[in-house]
C-alpha cells in the first residue's frame, strides 16, 4: 500500500469513527434549542457577560480619547493666549534670537 492510500484509509476510518460515536452529541440540548435547559440558559447569560464587558472596554477607550483631546485643546488655547512667552533654546543664537523676540511681540 502506498503512502497516500494509507493516508486515505486512515483518515476515513477516522471520520466514520467520529460520526459512529457521536450519538451524545445528536441529543445536545444547544442543537435541538430546549429554552429551559440550564446549559441555553448558562450560555445566554455568558454571552451577554462577554458583551457587556466588551462595550465597556470600547466606550472606555473613546472616552479616554476624547477627554485627550478635550484636555488638549484646553491646554492649546490657554497657552496660545494673550501674553505668549516663547523660550528658545539650542540652535544658532542669532535666529534663537530673532525667534525669541517675534514671539514676545505676539
Amino acid at each position: 500500500m502506498s503512502r497516500r492510500t494509507s493516508r486515505l484509509v486512515g483518515g476515513a476510518a477516522a471520520l466514520i469513527a467520529t460520526w459512529v460515536t457521536s450519538g451524545s452529541a445528536w441529543a445536545c440540548a444547544v442543537c435541538f434549542g430546549n429554552p429551559e435547559s440550564p446549559l441555553i440558559q448558562g450560555a445566554q447569560k455568558g454571552i451577554v457577560t462577554m458583551l457587556i464587558v466588551t462595550y465597556l472596554v470600547v466606550i472606555g477607550t473613546v472616552g479616554m480619547i476624547g477627554f485627550t483631546v478635550i484636555r488638549a485643546r484646553r491646554r492649546l488655547k490657554r497657552a496660545s493666549g494673550p501674553g505668549l512667552q516663547c523660550r528658545i533654546t539650542g540652535g544658532d543664537s542669532d535666529e534663537a534670537s530673532q525667534l525669541q523676540s517675534e514671539a514676545a511681540v505676539v
